[in-house]
């Protein structure tokens, strides 16, 4: 007998010690609509729930690999670094009529569920983007408003509806729990919050340019780095050759026919909104005013500069533009015409447009730098078309005189996203490979690309519209006073 209990204690002694069962543990199973975004179309997964808390529920497709250790491990870094870190910066509380005193997440989980609390679904899957081998692009996650409404089996739309406040993460290539990965989370997270202030706030989604340019500005929130895939990129121009032609951010999307063109939309846009912050004293506050502006265009950006940068840019988004064009060439370590001192950011140096080449197309908010040797009169504004000379190194731009081996900057102030391209004049004249300023240099920087690159679920849905790759429908009965707001509140 003494036996028999020695041997049923060391048993469960290893049991303790190990943390194993003698049965399997039986995870929650369950069912979610997903998007294939090579063939655009919507399809059902099997799922395993593996991990929860406070903050987030973590489930995994069935035959993904994905350990119980690696969805703690995600659900935790969620509540403890994410969350915090996206409230912080992007959070608030208001009150909706009938529900209360609500905050951003605990409102998207309402909305979705009709429970009160901020509990994000999190669903782990490889995703389909037609991503075969090195080079290929992917999409890394995604987030879309059609799983916050309601499931109608007859809407086009709707009947994919997972009824959940949700961000799907890709498994592969992506690598679960790396910098890059837990940076797609708060990419994603942050157009949640923005679905949220559009549908509580405001009329209409925020243009997309707006709302990828503080994706971005949340992936640089959590990591604190600039990853070298934006600056670097920028420097070498060395994927689409576009960036010299003057592909930016403003017309999202417009260049598909070009391979990693979309590159170019993201790496600018990233760099504008680093601008942005750095311009206004290197405070993360300038995210929040964009966010929960009133305006969803130009506007949103133009009104909050005016308020933290410089009241010179109140409704003045040509100026705003030029000042920013200006930062990447001029680099003026201690003006607006630079990133202020910023230990990476200081090594920006603007694409120069080719020679021998006289006349540029460019599309709104598009622009372009050519070579000056002298002093030129620089050309009169023509329509949307503007000119200023620029200095490397110091100094503002001229819109009367351009500079001795300096660079004259021609840009498109059109603010109509949808508008057309207007041709603007260059000088023609061949960039030097090296121009030396003092102890500084223009001298382009190599860089080796990673074969594959991630990018936006918008890049493969081809739509060349506000809020690519973020369907859903806007809820106009949900407005809520805005007095009632109070800034970064998270509730425990």
């Amino acid at each position: 007998m003494k036996k028999l209990i020695f041997i049923l204690m060391t048993v469960f002694f290893i049991f303790a010690i190990t943390g194993c069962n003698p049965v399997d543990k039986e995870w929650e199973k369950g069912q979610f609509w997903v998007q294939n975004f090579d063939t655009k179309k919507f399809y059902q997964i099997n799922a395993e729930k593996l991990a929860e808390n406070s903050r987030c529920v973590v489930w995994v497709e069935e035959g993904s690999g994905v350990s119980e250790t690696t969805a703690n491990e995600m659900a935790e870094k969620y509540k403890n670094i994410v969350y915090e870190k996206m409230m912080e910066t992007f959070g608030d509380e208001f009150n909706v009529p009938g529900v209360g005193m609500i905050n951003t997440m605990e409102f998207a989980h309402w909305k979705a569920t009709g429970k009160k609390e901020a509990k994000l679904t999190i669903l782990l899957l490889d995703i389909k983007d037609g991503y075969k081998t090195k080079g290929d692009s992917y999409v890394g996650g995604y987030f879309t408003p059609i799983n916050l409404y309601k499931n109608v089996p007859n809407d086009p739309d709707l009947r994919y509806s997972n009824e959940l406040d949700m961000i799907c993460l890709d498994t592969y290539p992506s690598v679960l729990g790396s910098a890059s990965s837990n940076e797609t989370l708060t990419h994603e997270m942050q157009h949640l919050m923005n679905w949220v202030f559009s549908t509580v706030f405001r009329e209409d989604y925020m243009d997309i340019w707006i709302d990828e340019g503080l994706s971005s500005a949340a992936e640089w929130l959590y990591s604190k780095t600039h990853p070298e895939q934006r600056w670097k990129y920028y420097n070498s121009d060395s994927q689409s050759g576009l960036l010299k032609e003057g592909n930016n951010f403003y017309v999202w999307g417009n260049h598909q026919d070009t391979k990693r063109a979309s590159l170019d939309d993201y790496t600018t846009v990233y760099l504008f909104f680093q601008w942005l912050r750095l311009q206004s004293d290197n405070n993360p506050d300038i995210y929040y005013s964009i966010i929960s502006s009133p305006h969803y265009d130009y506007e949103a950006v133009t009104t909050v500069a005016a308020e933290m940068i410089d009241d010179i840019y109140d409704n003045n988004w040509s100026l705003l533009l030029r000042d920013w064009f200006a930062a990447n060439y001029t680099n003026d370590q201690s003006s607006r015409y630079g990133y202020k001192n910023d230990p990476v950011l200081k090594n920006i140096k603007a694409p120069m447009f080719p020679e021998k080449k006289y006349t540029v197309d460019l599309f709104p908010g598009e622009g372009v730098y050519s070579k000056t040797k002298v002093a030129e009169s620089v050309p009169k504004p023509s329509g949307k078309i503007k000119y200023a000379g620029l200095n490397y190194g110091s100094g503002e731009p001229n819109e009367k005189t351009g500079f001795v081996n300096g660079a004259r900057l021609t840009y498109n102030s059109d603010t109509n996203m949808g508008g057309k391209t207007a041709k603007g004049d260059t000088t023609g004249i061949a960039a030097d490979i090296s121009i030396s300023s003092g102890s500084a240099s223009l001298q382009i920087d190599s860089y080796e690309f990673p074969e594959s690159y991630k990018v936006d679920a918008s890049y493969f849905l081809n739509r060349n519209i506000n809020n690519i790759g973020h369907i859903g429908k806007s809820d106009n009965s949900i407005k809520v006073d805005r007095s009632t707001v109070r800034r970064g509140f998270v509730n425990e």
